[in-house]
């Protein structure tokens, strides 16, 4: 399946790279980018957040990094679809996309892939499962073909992949790729994190009195709790994503002793 224009306005014109010809005068520092963005977010400051990578996207552009521009493209999105804004995540897809037509990206590289992927999770943030779901499977044909199975991007995929499958009620599927998912990060240095949020999405789709409840979200405390895993922000920033699903099933000081570790890290 390929991307329709119809889907979002196309703020920029993808047959038109004069802007990004020659070498660039300097590269993106994508590290510390994302490290400063990462911060900001796990402290909700979504305003420096926005304006953070909104500056690197106009340096980017300056420096004719297309690759640069590439990568804030795709934060960008991340950050949309996390405030709730589907007319600017889908402005930033519609430019993320038009990089693809260069060589440089291409329509069938990893970049690429990730960059279906993180438009699909937009869709499927913005009510649109049904459109989402091709996109993901697009990004798993390039993935199968150009990733290991140690890589975490695949065990991201899976788990984003599964919570659009359950918003369509196809839930064998859905847990099908969540299992997939926790078996892929598994094998990926510190994914204990990414494994425990599969678990308590399993939780929410599983009825209330599934006998697997229990265990999945015992299972989830034991790797939130894995001594070796970075108390960084964005361990802060999974606490606060999951003490929420604790909460609701009852696990209320599990739930405050996560906020309190997302606290102590941001203090």
């Amino acid at each position: 399946m390929t991307f329709d224009k119809q889907d979002y306005q196309e703020p920029v014109c993808p047959s038109d790279f004069s802007m990004w010809t020659g070498e660039p005068s300097e590269t993106v520092p994508i590290r510390r980018v994302t490290d400063r963005s990462d911060a900001l977010l796990a402290r909700d400051d979504f305003g420096a957040a926005e304006k953070h990578l909104l500056y690197w996207l106009r340096s980017a552009e300056a420096f004719r990094d297309i690759r640069g521009a590439f990568f804030i493209h795709n934060e960008l999105i991340g950050f949309y679809r996390k405030t709730g804004n589907e007319r600017r995540a889908g402005e930033e897809i519609a430019a993320a996309l038009s990089l693809t037509e260069d060589p440089r990206i291409g329509k069938d590289s990893t970049a690429a892939a990730t960059l279906y992927v993180n438009a699909a999770t937009a869709l499927k943030r913005f009510g649109h499962s049904d459109r989402a779901i091709g996109y993901f499977e697009r990004a798993e044909l390039i993935y199968d073909r150009e990733l290991p199975d140690t890589d975490g991007r695949k065990g991201g995929l899976y788990n984003n992949m599964a919570l659009a499958l359950a918003d369509l009620e196809r839930f064998d599927e859905a847990e099908g790729y969540f299992l997939l998912a926790i078996e892929t990060m598994k094998k990926v240095p510190n994914g204990e994190e990414e494994q425990a949020l599969s678990y308590l999405n399993l939780c929410d789709m599983l009825a209330l009195s599934d006998p697997r409840i229990p265990e999945y979200l015992d299972r989830a405390e034991e790797l939130l709790d894995t001594p070796s895993l970075p108390r960084d922000s964005y361990y802060a920033y999974n606490c606060d994503k999951c003490a929420p699903v604790f909460a609701g099933y009852g696990r209320n000081a599990y739930a405050e002793e996560l906020l309190r570790r997302k606290a102590e890290i941001l203090k």
